[in-house]
């Protein structure tokens, strides 16, 4: 019980300090709070995946080579990350 009560208090320091239910429409780390650069489209993946299965008309899935240009960005492919001001 003591154990559950310190994880807690842990997680709760947190969520005060990094907010992930803001009023904030930027893209961040939970962990790190760290903001995703305009790049990040990782939040589109339904629509990416969608522009993707109209260029392979009548062609296997599996023989598609995506191009980098195709794919969905995350916050982990980007090169330089920005930090929020308060870290």
């Amino acid at each position: 019980m003591e154990r559950d009560q310190s994880d807690l208090g842990k997680i709760l320091e947190k969520l005060q300090s990094c907010n992930p239910f803001s009023g904030d429409p930027d893209l961040r780390n939970v962990v790190s709070d760290a903001v995703a650069k305009d790049d990040v489209n990782v939040h589109n993946l339904l629509v990416i995946g969608k522009e993707l299965a109209e260029k392979l008309p009548g062609q296997p899935v599996l023989t598609y080579a995506c191009k980098r240009r195709d794919k969905a960005k995350t916050l982990g492919d980007s090169s330089a990350v920005q930090i929020a001001a308060d870290r």
